[in-house]
This record gives C-alpha cells, structure tokens and sequence, in this order.
C-alpha cells in the first residue's frame, strides 16, 4: 500500500508529466492497492479532487483533472458522489424521475 500511496501523492507533482505518469500507473493496479474499494477512502478523494476543481488556480485544476480520472473507474463512484451530495446538503432527482421528464 505505501508504494501506491507514494505514487497517488505523485499526483500533485508541479510536473504535468509526472501526474500523467501517476495516473496511469495507478489505473493499472488493482482498486485494493491505493485502497479504493474502501468508500470512505474513495469519498475522501473524491471530495479533495472536488474541491481542487473548484481552486482559481490552474496547478490545482490540472490535479482534479488526474485525480478524477483515476476515480472515474471505480466501481463506487457513484456513492461516493451520493455522499458527497448528501454532505451538502444538494438537491437531487433520482435518475428515473429526471428520464420520465424529458
């Protein structure tokens, strides 16, 4: 684990080519390696890379990118970003309900 946890903090490196490197190696390990099957750990990073997203500078927009990219293909994604949703208190529709109206 402190292998892969070394190359995911690669991930805020302030050389492009080095986040494009991270991000690939670590979509080619297994989730369990950086612990990414955990929903807690997955909530976590995703909520960071929700909040660098949102950061006026271009450093921190470009390591969302990456991160979210890496996220992007775990398969609980999508409860983790019910949760993060839920923390903040944003209204949602579910899926079915937003089909029906178009």
């Amino acid at each position: 684990f402190s292998h892969a946890q070394a190359v995911l903090y690669c991930l805020a490196s302030n050389f492009l080519e080095v986040k494009q490197l991270a991000c690939n190696l670590l979509q080619k390990l297994p989730p369990a390696a950086v612990r990414l099957q955990e929903p807690e750990r997955l909530q976590s990073l995703l909520q960071v890379a929700l909040d660098l997203s949102t950061s006026t500078k271009p450093f921190d927009s470009v390591t969302a990118a990456h991160l979210l990219n890496l996220l992007l293909h775990q398969p609980g994604l999508q409860d983790a970003l019910l949760s993060c949703i839920q923390k903040q208190h944003i209204p949602v529709q579910p899926p079915a309900l937003i089909q029906s109206q178009t």
